[in-house]
């Protein structure tokens, strides 16, 4: 219920709205701050909707950034199984894996048109003109070595 008031605040007129994550450690926020205030200057912070990892870092959120925040408690606390890649790779930021991609479809599902970014993600022109003229494309994905990375996605 959060998530679906705080995009209906954040999406723009045309459903709009760009969906970020962020830790609640000093770096995280500090990039995540960075981020937003490129947004800013585009005029896009308020199609900002942010997950954060806990409601005690909404709150540092809400004092520090000016902004609305969700959170969930689906959130991954600890690693979900033994493999090779996740010994070598769990950290905090797996835990948003699930959780981004599920509320990214929930919006896609309730009509929305979601850009969801790495908080590390350099904003230099609006990217929704652009995306706007991928009508035939339901999803574009940023391109990394070979792979999808889902530090962009846009559906």
């Amino acid at each position: 219920a959060a998530a679906a008031s705080l995009a209906r605040r954040a999406a723009n007129g045309d459903k709009e709205l760009i969906f970020m994550a962020t830790g609640s450690d000093a770096n995280s926020l500090s990039v995540t701050n960075n981020s937003l205030v490129t947004l800013a200057t585009l005029g896009l912070r308020r199609h900002v909707m942010l997950l954060a990892d806990g409601w005690q870092t909404c709150e540092v959120l809400r004092a520090v950034l000016y902004g609305p925040c969700f959170w969930s408690s689906r959130m991954l606390r600890r690693q979900p199984a033994d493999s090779i890649t996740l010994r070598k790779f769990w950290d905090f930021r797996f835990r948003f894996y699930y959780i981004k991609k599920k509320y990214m479809a929930l919006l896609v599902e309730g009509g929305y048109a979601v850009l969801q970014a790495d908080t590390d993600t350099v904003w230099m022109h609006d990217p929704f003109r652009m995306l706007r003229l991928m009508r035939d494309a339901s999803l574009v994905i940023m391109r990394d070595v070979g792979i999808a990375n889902a530090g962009v996605v846009y559906a």
